[in-house]
């Protein structure tokens, strides 16, 4: 009866070991797939982060412009139609 108990035990700790094994690997892989989309998300997020700070710089630089530069304002106007063609287009200077 011994040799017999001793085989037993050995299925049920292999088949323990074997289970074991398979759960921890199913855990980890679901955690590893979770994080690649997390990770992909990010990516996702930073690029859009990227693109909005380029158009933030954009809109101070234009925004510059329209303090210093009468030919950008008057451009500006003619493009958003507040001006019609052939029309003067007066910039106030506040230094004066």
């Amino acid at each position: 009866m011994q040799p017999l108990f001793r085989i037993v035990l050995r299925i049920v700790i292999a088949v323990v070991i074997l289970v074991t094994a398979c759960v921890t690997s199913g855990v980890f892989l679901d955690k590893y797939r979770h994080m690649n989309r997390l990770d992909n998300c990010c990516r996702s997020w930073r690029g859009r982060i990227e693109t909005k700070q380029r158009e933030i710089h954009q809109i101070r630089e234009n925004q510059g412009r329209l303090i210093s530069d009468p030919e950008f304002v008057a451009r500006i106007a003619h493009q958003q139609r507040r001006v019609f063609p052939n029309e003067l287009v007066f910039v106030f200077d506040d230094k004066m």
